[in-house]
Parts: C-alpha cells; sequence; structure tokens
C-alpha cells in the first residue's frame, strides 16, 4: 500500500475482458490541489493501475504539453486530432502517416489495460516536445506538476446521456462487457 494513496481491492459486477480485478483508490493528501474537495472522491480503475499510481502522480510536466482531458466518450479522439493538427501547422501527411495514438499518447491505457503490455506512462514521458497527451483518469489521479507547471489542459464535456449509451456500447464492443444496460448505467451513476 502506497502512503499517497489508500487503495482497496474491490468487487464488481462490472467485470470485462479487458480489466480482470478492479480497486478503489483515493489521494490521501489533497493540499496541492485545487478543488481539493472534487479529488476527495474515491475512483474505482482496473487494479493493474495500482502499480502506476504513483508514476502518474510523479509524472514530469513542461510548460509546452498539451493536455487533452475528458470523462471517457465525450469527444476526446476528435479533440486530439483537432489540436495537434493545429499545433503542427495542419500537418496533414504527418497525421496520415503516423497514427494518432503515437503523436498524442493516452496516458494511463497500459497502466489499465489487462491486455495491453505497453508502457504508455513511460511512452509519454519520452514523447517529443511538445508533448501531447490524453487522460481520463479524476482530478485526484492527474500529475500533481499540472496544477504548478500550468500547461495547456483542454477539457472536454459532451452531453451525459449521450455519453452514457456511447460509454455503455464502448464497453459491450471493446471490452467484452456482457452484463445488462440496468447494470451498467447504475455503475455509471455510482461511479464505479
Amino acid at each position: 500500500m502506497s502512503s499517497t494513496f489508500t487503495i482497496i481491492d474491490i468487487e464488481t459486477d462490472l467485470s470485462c475482458p479487458g480489466a480482470s480485478a478492479f480497486v478503489q483508490i483515493e489521494l490521501n493528501d489533497r493540499t496541492d490541489y485545487p478543488l481539493a474537495s472534487s479529488a476527495s472522491t474515491p475512483a474505482i480503475v482496473p487494479a493493474k493501475f495500482r502499480n502506476y499510481a504513483e508514476q502518474v502522480r510523479d509524472f514530469q510536466v513542461f510548460d509546452d504539453d498539451v493536455w487533452i482531458v475528458t470523462y471517457p466518450k465525450c469527444g476526446t479522439t476528435w479533440t486530439q486530432e483537432m489540436v495537434w493538427l493545429i499545433d503542427h501547422d495542419l500537418d496533414y501527411e504527418t497525421a496520415r502517416a503516423v497514427n494518432l495514438n503515437t503523436r498524442s499518447v493516452f496516458l494511463e491505457i497500459g497502466a489499465i489495460a489487462d491486455k495491453i503490455p505497453v508502457d504508455t506512462v513511460t511512452a509519454a514521458a519520452n514523447l517529443k516536445r511538445p508533448r501531447h497527451i490524453k487522460s481520463h483518469l479524476p482530478l485526484a489521479l492527474l500529475p500533481r506538476q499540472l496544477w504548478t507547471v500550468k500547461p495547456k489542459i483542454i477539457y472536454v464535456a459532451r452531453n451525459p446521456k449521450d455519453v452514457a449509451v456511447s460509454y455503455l456500447h464502448h464497453y459491450q464492443m471493446i471490452m467484452g462487457y456482457r452484463g445488462t444496460k440496468d447494470a451498467f448505467l447504475n455503475g455509471l451513476l455510482e461511479d464505479r
């Protein structure tokens, strides 16, 4: 167990092939976060994240970074592409030749998905600057330097009803979820 986080193994009926187990994780010291009260809610994440939580919290942030931070299924991919193109003078040739996930790394995907063996936290750290980094992590789990270094942060929001339907389909098609719609939506409402 970390002194920075309290991590508890949990049981959930939302298991899927992409993540075999889940943990509840809570930041113990929220004094260095703005809106500290909003960072106080424990998050439910795949258990694999316990091995990366400290590394993400201590992730070095640069002032020329561009962070795209969203709740899942809010238009993140479109935003990543638009922002990368704007920041690279509409370099469509490179955009066509280099996969978006290489140009704009999904910080925690390798730290949460059982079947993704890539260390995306290290990959994001090693990106050529200016780095483009995507994350779906809740406030308390993001790197603490975001609040002191102050890179560009683009936050995307979407109508919650659209998010819920899109997230359910994502979980069914990509993550292999086979539970009921009601169980999924209740889990979503409960932040699970």
